[in-house]
């Protein structure tokens, strides 16, 4: 499984981190944190935005996703994901105070984003 992070890919707007507009705000926050984070490492913070407000433009040059979420609280993204049989959620499913990080491939088009993609889902 291979996850290629990269400054140039960052400034490119291939990696980008990406929640759900109804996302609470504390995942909003920890999104942001991720991206200060990822700028001190790599000199360049990835974008953070919802996934509604990504234009067509900005999500066909998305190559790298990663998607951050809370199950059972307004979690679209999770949710198709695990409708789409990507990812089983079952073991964190009520409780509180978990995470679960996992590199998803090959995520087909249209499920997420316009292009078929691989992601990285925390």
């Amino acid at each position: 499984m291979d996850l290629k992070l990269s400054s140039k890919a960052i400034r490119d707007g291939k990696i980008v981190i990406l929640y759900d507009e109804t996302a609470l705000s504390g995942v909003k926050k920890i999104a942001s944190k991720l991206a200060s984070d990822m700028g001190a490492v790599f000199g360049a913070e990835p974008q953070v935005t919802s996934i509604e407000k990504l234009s067509k433009s900005q999500a066909s040059k998305i190559e790298l996703p990663i998607l951050i979420g809370t199950v059972g609280y307004g979690s679209n993204t999770l949710s198709k994901l695990e409708k789409a049989k990507l990812l089983d959620l079952g073991d964190i499913v009520g409780k509180r105070e978990v995470y679960r990080h996992q590199v998803i491939q090959s995520i087909p088009a249209g499920v997420i984003l316009p292009n078929a993609t691989t992601a990285l889902v925390i």
